[in-house]
């Protein structure tokens, strides 16, 4: 690369270095060029050239030694620095962070000690400190780590329901808000996961993920940058009984007395087949039958009481998952056969038979 000379100079030697170079000019001077950050062209500025300036004489008194840093405490986001003092026009402290700009601090030559606030939190940063002349700076000490504390966080969860056998949720808050990452449930073996936006997420747990009853579980946020801490709590929720649905039929309407009759039952809930049994009653007589594939059948043989409008009652009984309970009183519904939906195990609309 050649290097222009200045006007009317001619330099007669040259010595270079990796960053910056000197020369002596016919005129006596002497001249340098390249980087400028530590004030190595001796110019009495900073600012890097390309081109020869000339060195200003007589060079200023460099940095008689080395500062030694006594202190980097940590408040916050603030590091008080202390150093001891040496001969210099006045120093500059240096935090180097693990990424990004080094943070720049310079204090006159009276200052052994000074805070830097502002800092990033999460970060650890490499601390040190130099004497200063008025050509640039002398050499750093060695650093001392100082490491600003993560912003804390928490995590909570709102009281929630969930049906048993369906689908449920759990609404999870983090604080502050500005923390960014995701948030995890933890039920049995699994870990279910979500990510955290404007401080909100929520869990979708499987059905069937618990059973029925009161149910804690563990939540963590995990944060996706360095400034935020993660954390931890619990969770508490209530899994209920599924409420069922009954569709009845009968194999007759019209029973001749002394005959039988045929109630047959389908026993549904979101999500599940149901098990357990039913209580069928009919014209005074009752029959308790098991479930099975979610049907059960009651077979009534004999019915003896006469008259018109004879009501079927069907109970569902219940189970560990699914609810049992008594409805509103059956509909009639005169000389047809019908089926009805049931809801807590009840029949709304059922059969009306009549004996006679």
């Amino acid at each position: 690369m050649e290097i222009a000379a200045p006007q009317g100079v001619h330099l007669t030697q040259i010595a270079a270095g990796a960053n910056h170079a000197t020369a002596v000019g016919d005129d006596g001077k002497s001249y340098s060029w390249g980087s400028n950050i530590e004030g190595y062209l001796g110019d009495g500025t900073s600012t890097d050239s390309v081109i020869p300036v000339a060195v200003v004489l007589p060079l200023a008194f460099a940095p008689s030694g080395v500062p030694e840093v006594l202190s980097a405490d940590v408040d916050g986001t603030a590091v008080a620095v202390g150093w001891t003092g040496i001969e210099a026009d006045g120093y500059r402290v240096r935090l180097h962070p693990s990424s990004g700009d080094d943070v720049i601090r310079e204090v006159g030559p009276d200052e052994t000690s000074v805070v830097v606030s502002s800092l990033i939190p999460g970060s650890t940063y490499e601390v040190s400190v130099a004497g200063t002349s008025w050509v640039g700076a002398g050499r750093y000490s060695v650093p001392v780590s100082a490491t600003i504390p993560a912003v804390a966080t928490s995590v909570s969860v709102a009281a929630k329901t969930v049906t048993y056998g369906q689908k449920g949720s759990l609404d999870v808050r983090v604080a502050p808000a500005s923390a960014t990452g995701t948030v995890g449930v933890r039920v049995g073996a699994a870990t279910y996961r979500a990510p955290v936006v404007a401080g909100q997420a929520r869990i979708v747990l499987p059905a069937r993920a618990q059973g029925v009853g009161r149910q804690s579980v563990d939540v963590a946020f995990t944060p996706s940058e360095s400034q935020h801490a993660a954390s931890a709590g619990r969770a508490t929720y209530q899994v209920v009984k599924a409420t069922p649905t009954l569709k009845v039929t009968t194999n007759k309407s019209r029973v001749k007395r002394g005959a039988g009759l045929r109630v047959a039952v389908r026993v549904s809930a979101p999500g599940l087949a149901p098990t357990g049994r039913v209580k069928v009653v009919v014209a005074g007589k009752s029959r308790t039958v098991a479930i099975k594939n979610g049907k059960a059948t009651a077979v009534f043989t004999s019915l003896r009481r006469t008259g018109t409008g004879k009501k079927i009652v069907v109970r569902y009984l219940g189970s560990s998952t699914v609810k049992a309970g008594t409805g509103p009183q059956p509909q009639h519904l005169d000389q047809e056969v019908a089926a009805g939906p049931v809801t807590c195990g009840t029949v709304r609309a059922v059969p009306q038979v009549t004996v006679g």
